[in-house]
């Protein structure tokens, strides 16, 4: 009655701390069989759940870091092995820096995909609006259509 603040309740301020946290789906039966014949050597594999709902296994092997995706029914997509860009064909390369001269290289990725031959992903950062840009290349240099 006086006008002494007393307290502040701000319900909102609630609603925004209460944080949802996604349900972790198993990794299903077919998409570790599929998963053990592709790759038989690999002993610790992590999985993860893209924004697609399929499955991604981050695994180590001989030749570094890599990523296999696959469906949920055990359909292999495509896997993604981390490579230093020196070890990029000079073809990417150079096509990579004619068609994107301002851009930054941030990884780079040799990906093994069904009934294609290998190709090459690079992952790209422009600083001025600081956007990515993902492209990929044949190991001729032409772009991936």
């Amino acid at each position: 009655r006086d006008g002494d603040f007393l307290q502040l309740q701000d319900d909102f301020k609630k609603e925004q701390t209460v944080v949802e946290e996604k349900v972790k789906r198993p990794v299903t039966e077919e998409v570790k069989r599929a998963f053990e014949e592709k790759y038989p050597t690999v002993k610790t594999v992590q999985w993860e759940e893209d924004e697609d709902g399929n499955w991604v296994g981050n695994f180590t092997d001989k030749y570094g870091q890599n990523y296999a995706f696959y469906s949920n029914s055990g359909v292999w997509f495509y896997t993604r092995n981390v490579i230093d860009y020196a070890k990029v064909p000079y073809a990417v390369r150079t096509a990579v820096e004619t068609n994107y001269p301002k851009y930054t290289v941030m990884n780079a990725y040799k990906v093994s995909a069904p009934e294609k031959k290998p190709y090459y992903t690079i992952e790209l950062y422009l600083k001025k609006d600081k956007s990515t840009l993902i492209v990929d290349y044949q190991q001729t240099g032409k772009p991936l259509e």
